[in-house]
């Protein structure tokens, strides 16, 4: 090797030591630029100077950074309303054209395109469309019966079930006939059979132990249900047949182990169908197929990294799958009318969205649908209809009903 060629060799590894060197610097310089933008956007309001910051960030060599100050882009033009929508869908279809080697940024540019109709706007497109029933909705607490004809919940302090007709906006009373035993609410759960005629809710006694109790409407037929001397036991949703309650029941208070188990509506004899590894604040719901053959469920795990996901078995406990999978915050709300689909909360998107996933023979079917844009996390959902209508309550100082 000559004496010139080793003083370029030299010269060349110098180049490359300080080019190595700047990346991470460039790296972490546009991560710093993204984080003002989204200061500026969020924190300060300046929607349109954060516009003009996430568009040099879009042009600049770190994909990762640009794929998602695009994402931003987009979003700030939603914010702007209906006359940026096209630069929106421009926006988020550059995101998957490309920047195919950032799967999750694409993965929420395709849920915006879904949600803004695809990359024409198309009339027609899925989804559910939001009519506000009541401006204030205080008085009116419960659940969504079957048949979706009322929200209903039991009167504490005279054991009448009350009653809000949504067709009509009224409220009525259905007398307890059952004695003083019977004047008393649920602590944090009460759930309807499907055919209208009993309730099954958790109670505490005298002594500080927790019980679940069934009751008809009227009050009458007032029993408790034991479940095997369980510490404490919340009914989740009835069987169709109304012969057992999906409940979730705490046994052990040294271990804290809770159980998902279905519970006999007459002897309390139960079947456990799967124990929840996680504390009683991290399960989120629990329902039964329309048919009565399968179980929907979601808590979320306990980790380094927790995340929730929703599951689905068959209603004795087996051939449990992980519906819908995403390395995000999935939480189940209701099984669609016709059992044919579980619809859920995600955040997969960067936010609080409504999805459904088609299920056949308790397993999934092709890929989650977007249906509602921005539900948003606080969203008090009371249940879904026959029809496919879907009940809510927000949680503003009044409340309003959706």
């Amino acid at each position: 090797m000559t004496r010139r060629h080793a003083a370029w060799v030299t010269v060349a590894a110098l180049v490359m030591a300080a080019a190595l060197a700047a990346a991470p610097q460039q790296t972490a310089s546009a991560e710093r630029q993204l984080e003002a933008a989204v200061h500026r956007e969020q924190v300060l309001g300046d929607v349109k100077g954060a516009i003009e910051e996430y568009k040099k960030l879009a042009q600049g060599g770190n994909r990762a950074v640009a794929a998602q100050a695009l994402i931003r882009l987009g979003q700030c033009y939603e914010k702007l309303g209906e006359a940026q929508l096209k630069d929106a869908r421009a926006t988020y279809e550059r995101v998957v054209r490309e920047f195919g080697d950032q799967a999750e940024v694409v993965a929420q540019a395709r849920a915006r395109l879904a949600a803004l109709g695809g990359p024409r706007g198309a009339a027609g497109a899925k989804g559910l469309v939001a009519r506000r029933i009541l401006a204030d909705a205080s008085g009116v607490r419960g659940v969504l019966t079957a048949d979706g004809k009322f929200i209903s919940y039991i009167d504490g302090a005279t054991g009448d079930v009350v009653q809000f007709d949504v067709a009509s906006g009224k409220t009525t009373r259905i007398a307890n006939t059952g004695g003083p035993e019977a004047k008393e609410a649920p602590l944090e759960s009460q759930v309807f059979s499907r055919d209208g005629k009993q309730i099954a809710y958790d109670s505490g006694t005298k002594q500080g132990a927790f019980r679940m109790r069934i009751r008809n409407l009227d009050g009458s037929g007032l029993r408790t249900i034991d479940s095997d001397k369980s510490i404490y036991v919340m009914p989740l949703d009835w069987s169709p047949d109304a012969v057992s309650i999906l409940a979730l029941r705490l046994r052990d208070m040294a271990s804290n182990q809770l159980e998902l188990a279905l519970i006999s509506a007459t002897d309390g004899s139960a079947r456990v169908l799967r124990r929840i590894p996680s504390s009683a604040f991290m399960y989120q719901g629990a329902r039964v197929s329309p048919d009565g053959r399968y179980v929907a469920f979601s808590y979320v795990r306990e980790g380094s990294s927790p995340q929730s996901d929703v599951l689905v078995m068959t209603a004795d406990g087996q051939n449990e799958t992980v519906v819908a999978g995403h390395p995000a915050e999935d939480r189940l709300l209701r099984w669609a009318p016709d059992g044919k689909s579980v619809i859920f909360l995600s955040d997969r998107s960067g936010t609080w969205d409504i999805w459904s996933i088609r299920i056949a023979a308790g397993q999934q079917q092709g890929e989650p649908e977007l249906l509602n844009r921005d539900f948003g996390a606080d969203a008090d959902v009371l249940g879904i209809a026959p029809d496919g209508t879907l009940y809510y309550r927000t949680n503003t100082s009044s409340g309003r009903l959706y």
